[in-house]
């Protein structure tokens, strides 16, 4: 979905980083739950991670960029679980999203856990003041963050990595 690989990390407090190797990216098909290697909770890990970075872009007032992301989230994740058609807004995504969960849940009879979710539906009610700009976002280097630090030591990572808080 993104032109470069990104490794994602949602920290404590739905504080999102991302890392990007560098290398290009091959172009990945819909992820269709219940095949390897997706999994549901593959699935919504990479949903909420989104809904986390497009929250940021609609405080920013990027309408346009979070209404083609909404369609590309529709067509890569949310179809595959059964919506007929994009969200029109995130909360109609969440929305949607949680109904078609609890239904795929039920058919595989296994729960997906609920921390990573809810984390970043607190964090997207919490950040409801306009004028977020790009000061909220830090580049952070390994040496500031222990633990980002040996996490980019095991994966053989090198570089910056952009979180937005």
């Amino acid at each position: 979905m993104a032109s470069t690989p990104v490794y994602m990390i949602i920290l404590p407090g739905a504080v999102k980083a991302d890392l990007f190797p560098g290398a290009p990216a091959s172009t990945d098909p819909a992820i269709e739950p219940g095949t390897a290697p997706a999994s549901l909770a593959d699935i919504d890990a990479q949903f909420w991670d989104w809904n986390l970075w497009l929250g940021a872009k609609r405080l920013r007032g990027q309408d346009e960029l979070v209404c083609a992301e909404l369609a590309k989230m529709w067509r890569y994740l949310l179809r595959s679980l059964g919506a007929t058609e994009p969200p029109a807004t995130q909360q109609d995504a969440i929305s949607v999203y949680l109904g078609l969960r609890d239904r795929r849940e039920r058919q595989l009879g296994r729960a997906v856990a609920r921390d990573l979710g809810n984390a970043v539906v607190i964090r997207l009610q919490g950040r409801r003041t306009p004028g977020h700009t790009a000061a909220n976002r830090m580049n952070l280097s390994p040496t500031r963050i222990p633990a980002l630090a040996q996490l980019l030591a095991r994966s053989g990572l090198t570089g910056p990595c952009e979180c937005t808080p």
